[in-house]
């Protein structure tokens, strides 16, 4: 019984020791108050290095941040935030904006002005709304842009699937097609976010998976 809590002893020692030194790494790069990519990258390494899981590593930046008053919004990688919002206001204003009109039969001008002002205004509001709190490295936006247009140009492929001339027979407005957009590009952000939250890639790792998907493309 004693070598077994002996051994239990040194085992928690040796990972309270692990903790020490990704805390201490993790304080060092909150020493400016923010967290940069290369950072990032940096403590993830250490983590993987030290065999820490998430959740410890998770665990560690909470208590840092109850521990030392800091609060959540300073820790965040947000520097691919702006580039979330400039996606979602094209996809408001270039296609929701005009294929949401177009497939509901809305013709009048003013109407058509107003839904696009509309569209491209809320889409600035809601995307800045819910990505105030959330962590943002170029990486996850690479992914969600990714996934985005993969889910817009899956749409294409349904028409030689089915056929050009069976497609058009049922759909001759292409009012099918626009919706399918419509729901593929969300569908496409939202797999693709999930993806790299399961993944955790760092930057240049998000760059070499999601550059490659065109060349599968081409050489498919």
């Amino acid at each position: 019984m004693k070598r077994i809590l002996l051994f239990l002893f040194i085992i928690r020692g040796i990972c309270l020791g692990q903790e020490h030194v990704y805390r201490n790494a993790l304080q060092n790069a909150l020493a400016d108050s923010t967290i940069s990519s290369d950072e990032s990258s940096m403590l993830e390494t250490l983590r993987i290095s030290l065999d820490l899981s998430q959740d410890q590593a998770l665990t560690i930046k909470q208590n840092l941040i109850n521990n030392n008053n800091i609060t959540r919004e300073r820790i965040l990688n947000q520097e691919g935030r702006w580039w979330i919002i400039y996606q979602n206001m094209l996809l408001g204003n270039g296609l929701y904006g005009t294929a949401l009109p177009y497939v509901l039969g809305i013709e009048n001008p003013n109407v058509l002005g107003g839904l696009q002002l509309l569209l491209f205004a809320g889409g600035y509001y809601t995307t800045s709304s819910y990505t105030k709190k959330m962590d943002i490295p170029y990486g996850r936006t690479i992914f969600q842009n990714t996934g985005a247009g993969l889910g817009m140009s899956g749409a294409y492929t349904l028409i030689p699937i089915i056929g050009f001339e069976n497609w058009f027979d049922f759909d001759p407005d292409a009012k099918i097609f626009l919706t399918i957009e419509m729901i593929a590009a969300p569908l496409g952000i939202w797999q693709a976010d999930k993806i790299y939250r399961n993944w955790n890639p760092s930057d240049g790792q998000a760059a070499l998976i999601t550059g490659s998907t065109g060349l599968g493309a081409f050489n498919t």
